[in-house]
C-alpha cells in the first residue's frame, strides 16, 4: 500500500475533514462516511485519452498537483522524484477522476535500499490499485528485479494479504512500460505488454467491510517516492519495504518518462448518489445544463458522443463549465481568480478557474465568470496517503 512514513502521517491540522496533512495534502471528503450531497462531485477526464511526455515539460504541467514542500524538476529522463533528505515525499497527482480505464506509463525505479516507488489509482472512498517497487527489491538478494501491485477496497487493509509479486528486469537500471487496465469485472497488471497478474471482480467480495472489495469508484493517478525503510518506521514497514534505509547515501531518484490514461467511462464530473460506494451508484455528469444519468454508472444518451476521443497533454477547458450540485447551502466568495466554496459544515473549500454553473440548496442555478481551465486549490481531491497505523506490518 501506498503510505507515508509517521513522521509525515501522524498528524491533522485540527478540525475538518479537509484539515491539511503534514505532508501537505488534504483528507478528502468521504462520499460514503458524510451524507450523501455533502460532497461535491469529482471532476472528471471528459475525453477517453489523455497522454503527457515528462521530457518535454519544464515545469509541474496543467492537470497535475504536487504535494507541498516538494520539488520535480524534469530532464531527459522526465519527471524526477528524488528523495534527497530524510521525510522527503515527493508526489504528483491528477486534478481529474477517471472511472474505469487503463493507465500506462514508462518509468525507473529509485535504488536504495527501502525506498519505495509507487504508482496508484486512488477514489474518494480509499479505493485503491497499485504498483509498488523498492530499491533493493524488497530485500530479495537472489532476485534480479521484483515489484509489487496490489488493490484495497473503502481504505481496509485487512491482513494486508491482497499482494501480487512478479519479476522484472532490473527495474532500477533499465526502462519499463507499466500498465494497469481496471474495468468492472477485472483489473490486469502487465509489464512490457506481459500481463503478470489478474485480478477478477467476482473473486473480491460485496459485503460492506469487508476486506476484499473490488475497486470500483472515480479515481485519480497519484506518482510518488518515499522511505518504507525510514529508521523510524515500524519492523513490519522497514522489513516490507527491504530494510532500513540508508539516508546519509542520498539522493535516490525515481524517474518517469511519460504517462498515458484511457477513461473508460468520460465525464466532465461524476457525482456520488448514495453511500454505497458501487460504481452503479455514480452519475457521470456530461457538463452544466445538461441532464443527469437517469441510470447509475453511464452519462446520458443525447451526450453520450459529446466526449471526444483525443490524446492530449493538456485538457481543453477554456469552454467547459464545472457542474457541482450541493444538497446544503453553500455560501460563494468571489476574489480575484478565486472562487471557494464553504459546505455549512467545512468540509471542503475548492478553487475553481472555470466558467461554471453552482446548484445551491434550492438548485437555483447561477453562473460566475472565473478564470478559465480548472486548478484545485489543495481540496477534498488531493490524493490520499494512508495514516501511518495503515501499514505493513506483517511482512
Amino acid at each position: 500500500m501506498y503510505i507515508l512514513t509517521a513522521a509525515l502521517t501522524g498528524s491533522l491540522l485540527a478540525g475538518t475533514a479537509t484539515a491539511q496533512r503534514a505532508d501537505g495534502q488534504f483528507w478528502p471528503c468521504n462520499p460514503i462516511k458524510n451524507a450523501t450531497g455533502a460532497c461535491p462531485p469529482d471532476p472528471g477526464l471528459p475525453t477517453s485519452t489523455y497522454s503527457i511526455d515528462f521530457t518535454k515539460q519544464t515545469s509541474i504541467p496543467a492537470n497535475w498537483t504536487i504535494s507541498n514542500y516538494a520539488s520535480i524538476p524534469f530532464g531527459p529522463n522526465g519527471a524526477e522524484f528524488t528523495f534527497a533528505k530524510r521525510y522527503d515525499a515527493p508526489q504528483l497527482w491528477t486534478d481529474f477522476f477517471i472511472l474505469f480505464g487503463k493507465v500506462t506509463l514508462t518509468a525507473r525505479i529509485a535504488n536504495g535500499t527501502g525506498i519505495i516507488s509507487s504508482f496508484v489509482l486512488i477514489s474518494d472512498d480509499f479505493d485503491e490499485i497499485d504498483f509498488e517497487f523498492s530499491g533493493n527489491n524488497f530485500g530479495d538478494k537472489a532476485s534480479q528485479g521484483k515489484g509489487q501491485n496490489n488493490y484495497f477496497g473503502k481504505g481496509i487493509t485487512g491482513n494486508y494479504d491482497r499482494g501480487g509479486w512478479f519479476d522484472v528486469e532490473d527495474p532500477q537500471g533499465s526502462w519499463h512500460e507499466y500498465a494497469v487496465e481496471w474495468t468492472e469485472e477485472k483489473i490486469v497488471w502487465s509489464v512490457d505488454g506481459r500481463v503478470v497478474r489478474t485480478f477478477l471482480a467476482r473473486d473480491g467480495t460485496t459485503a460492506k467491510g469487508s476486506a476484499y472489495q473490488f475497486p470500483q469508484t472515480p479515481s485519480k493517478f497519484q506518482l510518488g517516492i518515499w522511505a518504507g525503510g525510514d529508521p523510524g518506521m515500524n519492523e513490519g514497514t522497514k522489513s516490507w519495504a527491504g530494510g532500513e534505509t540508508n539516508i546519509s547515501a542520498a539522493p535516490y531518484t525515481m524517474y518517469v518518462k511519460n504517462v498515458k490514461i484511457e477513461n473508460y467511462k468520460p465525464a466532465w464530473a461524476y457525482n456520488w448518489t448514495d453511500q454505497s460506494g458501487t460504481w452503479q451508484s455514480i452519475q457521470l455528469l456530461q457538463g452544466p445544463g445538461e441532464e443527469e444519468s437517469n441510470e447509475m454508472g453511464t452519462s446520458p444518451t443525447s451526450s453520450s458522443s459529446r466526449a471526444p476521443s483525443s490524446s492530449s497533454s493538456t485538457l481543453d477547458y477554456h469552454s467547459a463549465k464545472l457542474f457541482i450540485k450541493h444538497d446544503e447551502a453553500c455560501l460563494l466568495n468571489i476574489e480575484v481568480n478565486l472562487c471557494f466554496i464553504e459546505l455549512k459544515a467545512n468540509l471542503c473549500s475548492i478553487k475553481l478557474k472555470v466558467n461554471f454553473f453552482l446548484r445551491a440548496a434550492k438548485y437555483e442555478q447561477q453562473e460566475f465568470d472565473v478564470d478559465k481551465t480548472i486548478q484545485h486549490d489543495r481540496t477534498i481531491y488531493q490524493y490520499h496517503f494512508k495514516e501511518a497505523n495503515h501499514q505493513h506490518n506483517h511482512i
